[in-house]
């Protein structure tokens, strides 16, 4: 999966046409939070998302919008709690693919396995 700068740099001018954004895989907001370093979060892997479902936009339902599921996991979540924190960002990725926050299937999807392993990378504790 390419980094956010890599996306930012080889699309320009080609994701607004489409309508695209580059997300950055653990948000900005919750690395931050997560103490991983200023100079490390745009290293960060990233996804390519239409517009509407990245941010919220009354032409798509609400429970599709990824920043909006993200807000709703992360209500009274203690940003110090790193274990609370990534396992609320798990649930978002899970319910963005249309997975249940928990149980079957087992298996997370693909950005999610992405964003844990880089999170690891940059000394975060990750269950």
């Amino acid at each position: 999966m390419p980094n956010y700068t890599r996306i930012i740099q080889k699309m320009p001018g080609r994701r607004e046409l489409a309508e695209l954004e580059a997300h950055h895989t653990a948000t900005l907001q919750w690395a931050k939070r997560l103490n991983v370093p200023a100079d490390k979060l745009d290293d960060m892997p990233a996804l390519l998302m239409n517009k509407f479902w990245h941010r919220y936009n009354s032409n798509v339902p609400e429970n599709s919008v990824f920043h909006k599921i993200l807000r709703e996991e992360m209500k009274g979540v203690n940003g110090g709690n790193s274990a609370q924190v990534v396992e609320r960002l798990r649930r978002t990725y899970r319910r963005f693919e249309g997975l249940e926050p928990e149980g079957l299937p087992a298996t997370d999807p693909d950005s999610w396995i992405v964003t844990k392993a880089w999170l690891q990378l940059q000394w975060v504790q990750v269950p």
